[in-house]
């Protein structure tokens, strides 16, 4: 009697553990792959995070944050230990990032939501925008450099050369140096464009672009985007302005910005992973998103300090930030 029992006991203990199991298993698991820490790719993180606890909840998703550092070789590690380890989804910031996971995960075919890259179909990593069929979908950041080149007409009338770095090793900063040219053609104004491989280089590039142009204009490229004090700092010594498609470094010195919020446009990709693993929606044909939508930002102190006055119509509509 004693012996059935214990055997009883054992097997309540054995099968009174299956439901937590069944609970862990459960939970969602979430790969982030930052290329690097700055401003506006962790904006994109938090904005992720933040969506996909409200619509799938805080308790049912883990997510694993990691960092490359702008480092491809860490990226392509960070990758395989996420495949090896199983997670739902990878959530990939920045071009870089993307192609990594893409990489990577080639065998696996785990799903892939992307911000912060420009143009997907160049990065080679979907069909179409429209039509993914792949494994990848996401949200992308193109610049409104339309928006970005009238902004710097409306606070430059005389504008008639605008410098631009980019990164040679990175197809975003290309494909945005390759459209502001035709566009500001149209507009009268000459674009001078250097391309950088290195960041010892970024110094003596954006000085010679300051000395040769009117203003500075700053793609949503990673590399020079991590650069843009150094980058201000010569620009300063020329007395000329420097503009962002993005706010996140208003603080080091940028005259304005008309800037693509990536908080909304993690959030945009939060939804979409919820449609991904909750929802079983197939990523192949889920519909690559556009962040269109900007905030103007300007400081009245670098405005001041490089005896520009701005116009009424940018201070009515600008967030002042000084």
């Amino acid at each position: 009697m004693k012996k059935l029992v214990v055997l009883c006991l054992m097997l309540l203990l054995v099968f009174g553990c299956s439901p937590k199991q069944s609970d862990s298993d459960d939970l969602i698991t979430i790969g982030i792959l930052n290329w690097v820490t700055h401003p506006a790719l962790d904006a994109a993180v938090e904005g992720m995070m933040e969506q996909v606890k409200a619509e799938i909840g805080e308790d049912k998703v883990e997510f694993i944050l990691k960092n490359a550092n702008a480092d491809e070789s860490s990226a392509q590690l960070i990758v395989k230990d996420f495949v090896e380890s199983e997670v739902d989804l990878i959530y990939a910031v920045a071009t870089p990032s993307l192609t990594a996971a893409f990489g990577g995960t080639r065998d696996s075919q785990t799903p892939i939501i992307f911000a912060a890259v420009t143009d997907a179909i160049a990065a080679g990593v979907v069909e179409s925008n429209e039509v993914p069929n792949t494994n990848v979908s996401g949200v992308l950041d193109a610049a409104p450099i339309q928006t970005q080149l009238e902004l710097i007409r409306e606070i430059l009338p005389e504008v008639s050369s605008i410098g631009m770095l980019y990164n040679l090793s990175e197809i975003n900063g290309k494909i945005q140096v390759d459209q502001a040219t035709e566009l500001a053609l149209v507009m009268g104004i000459e674009v001078v464009a250097k391309g950088i491989s290195q960041d010892s280089e970024i110094t003596l590039a954006a000085q010679q672009l300051a000395s040769e142009t009117d203003a500075l204009y700053l793609i949503t490229d990673n590399k020079i985007i991590s650069s843009v004090a150094t980058i201000i700092d010569q620009a300063n010594d020329f007395g000329i302005p420097v503009f962002a498609a993005e706010s996140g470094q208003m603080e080091a010195g940028l005259l304005a910005s008309d800037s693509l919020s990536y908080f909304d446009m993690g959030k945009e990709a939060g939804s979409m992973i919820k449609k991904v693993l909750v929802d079983k929606a197939d990523i192949k044909t889920l519909t690559i998103l556009t962040e269109g939508a900007t905030q103007l930002f300007v400081s009245e102190t670098v405005a001041e300090s490089l005896g520009i006055t701005l116009p009424a119509s940018v201070i009515e509509r600008a967030e002042i930030v000084d």
